[in-house]
């Protein structure tokens, strides 16, 4: 028996995972779009890497903006609370 429980276990670790992650790619797409709104990048000229995110009820979300082409690498800071955009910071 008990060696149906492990992998049962292992899967559900993976399944929770991917989930997780998933969150944190909406929360970095929330970041994105928000720094297009804001008018503070052109997010057609840049490729977004997520660098890190922690947080309880407010998440932190940060990436950095690497150019396509020319032009420098910028860090951006993000806040959401609830799927919502609280505040964003850009850092050249």
């Amino acid at each position: 028996m008990l060696k149906y429980i492990v992998p049962a276990a292992g899967f559900f670790a993976l399944a929770t995972t991917g989930a997780q992650a998933s969150e944190w790619n909406e929360r970095v797409d929330i970041c994105a779009a928000a720094i297009e709104e804001q008018g503070l990048a052109d997010m057609d000229n840049y490729r977004v890497d997520f660098v890190s995110g922690s947080g309880g009820s407010v998440k932190r979300v940060v990436v950095r903006l690497i150019p396509t082409a020319d032009g420098e690498r910028m860090t951006a800071q993000c806040r959401i609370k609830r799927g919502k955009l609280v505040d964003v910071e850009l850092k050249t």
